[in-house]
């Protein structure tokens, strides 16, 4: 992290300020570099807008109550070395990244190979009733995930999957051809 300096009662009230004005140059330098580290700087369209949120420690916030609520890092459960993000208000705790990887495709009695819609999975090959979809580097930790598995057939046709190694295994219902399958991977 950076050092941002600052010198607290500064104007004094006694001094004229150009006594003080290379203390102040320091101040305004450190609020603009403050600002800067998550925010869209000074002088900029969208000055003060969010650009991202930093978050040097994992913390364990004191319970809020009422309607106050907090977000955090917290550790991770699948890997504790890795911080996952949390919301919590009064009535509980609820981890934001779990969610790991969507994708939306459509079985074919040919090759698939691309996602209708997808984040977190490197490529998807297969066809007719068998599909393999990779997820991207470091997406998971190990092979303890949830999958939620479905599709748009009626007459009750669900996906079969299994999960090993990076690759999400998914069969479908020969009847199935045609119909857009969607699955989800979450992990703590």
């Amino acid at each position: 992290m950076t050092l941002f300096n600052y010198n607290n009662n500064v104007p004094f009230t006694t001094n004229n300020p150009s006594v003080d004005q290379p203390q102040m140059l320091i101040n305004t330098q450190s609020i603009s570099g403050i600002v800067a580290v998550d925010h869209i700087g000074f002088s900029a369209n969208n000055g003060g807008t969010h650009v991202q949120t930093t978050f040097v420690s994992s913390t364990t916030p004191t319970p809020p109550t009422g309607v106050a609520s907090v977000a955090y890092p917290t550790n991770g459960i699948a890997a504790p070395t890795i911080p996952n993000y949390a919301f919590q208000n009064a009535n509980s705790i609820f981890l934001l990244n779990s969610i790991r990887a969507f994708a939306l495709f459509q079985s074919a009695a040919g090759p698939v190979t691309t996602f209708l819609n997808q984040f977190g999975f490197a490529s998807i090959s297969g066809s007719n009733t068998l599909y393999n979809l990779t997820v991207n580097a470091n997406v998971v930790t190990g092979n303890n995930v949830i999958v939620f598995a479905s599709m748009n057939a009626t007459s009750g046709l669900v996906p079969i999957y299994a999960f090993a190694g990076g690759v999400l295994g998914i069969q479908i219902p020969l009847a199935a051809i045609g119909v857009n399958i969607s699955v989800m991977l979450l992990q703590a």
